[in-house]
């Protein structure tokens, strides 16, 4: 994921960070799968390298792998053991997610630009142009959602489009402004130096809560990934850290991990230090109800997956 919404310059002081508890290293490997055997990459000469280019968390606590140069679904369950994997008819999608562990939710916004509805052995249940009302090219696509009214697909990281109900129907296309997470409701962001403005507010209202601050020591420099959870929200973002002597060379980079509670004050925070790679990636990071935040990394031997708990502070 990258930037969302709308870009808005603010010059701020920096201001000392509010009370919360850090981890600043990254989580132990919950899972490494090996390049070329168990899981499959495709490095370009000429086009882009990709490996897996997006993964969700199932509602039991595993997770779905998009291994689509292998066309298939990799499948493993809360112990993070490999329980199968589900065929695919295709390697052109590139993203996935999934509804109440029984549909599997596919975006191909490249070849054939359609929203697919699986079942968990991988029939084709359904099959949505994406291009039309609200979304004029399938490329613009930044994001797929999982909305308490249906599925939805994030727009150039500004508005989210319903395409589906709650019982996975195509609907007419509606439109909400930010990311939309939960309890009909969407979360506005925009970041400009050290800080970003973060509110919430019911779909399509004029009323929203008051817009909260988050800072960090080190440039702000894109937003990867807003999501809700059972008891508040979780924002991650990548910071960069200068040289302050010319050129002015990057010295350090990490992604940072906020929890939120539900006023969208700040509770806790992680550090990851595994920074996106050269390889076409469209999910980084996840995040499940209960609060564990997942990371799938391009390592230089497999992919890797890391996870972050609330629980643990």
């Amino acid at each position: 994921m990258k930037i969302i919404n709308v870009l808005i310059l603010l010059f701020t002081l920096t201001p000392a960070f509010p009370g919360h508890s850090v981890v600043s290293k990254n989580s132990d490997i919950d899972l490494s799968l090996e390049w070329d055997t168990q899981v499959s990459r495709f490095l370009g000469n000429e086009s882009d390298s990709r490996g897996p280019a997006s993964f969700c968390p199932k509602t039991d606590g595993g997770k779905l792998i998009l291994d689509q140069e292998n066309f298939r679904i990799l499948e493993f369950d809360s112990n993070n053991t490999y329980s199968g994997y589900i065929p695919l008819p295709s390697s052109t999608f590139n993203y996935i997610g999934q509804k109440n562990d029984e549909y599997i939710i596919l975006l191909d916004t490249l070849v054939s630009q359609a929203m697919y509805i699986l079942n968990f052995h991988g029939e084709i249940l359904n099959e949505i142009d994406l291009e039309g009302r609200y979304i004029p090219k399938s490329g613009f696509i930044t994001g797929l959602l999982t909305g308490d009214d249906g599925i939805y697909v994030e727009i150039s990281h500004r508005y989210s489009v319903r395409i589906l109900n709650r019982n996975m129907k195509d609907v007419k296309r509606t439109i909400v402004r930010g990311r939309i997470v939960s309890g009909y409701s969407s979360v506005i962001c925009s970041f400009s130096g050290n800080s970003i403005n973060i509110s919430r507010q019911p779909y399509n209202s004029d009323n929203h809560s008051k817009t909260k601050r988050i800072f960090s020591a080190n440039t702000i420099n894109r937003i990867i990934h807003v999501q809700d959870y059972t008891n508040g929200t979780v924002i991650i973002f990548s910071e960069v850290e200068f040289s302050k002597s010319y050129p002015y060379a990057v010295e350090m980079q990490r992604n940072t991990i906020v929890f939120l509670n539900r006023n969208l004050e700040e509770k806790a925070r992680f550090y990851s230090y595994n920074m996106l790679g050269l390889m076409d990636q469209k999910t980084e990071f996840t995040v499940h109800t209960d609060g564990t935040v997942h990371q799938m990394y391009y390592g230089e031997t497999g992919l890797e997956f890391y996870s972050w708990k609330r629980g643990e502070i």
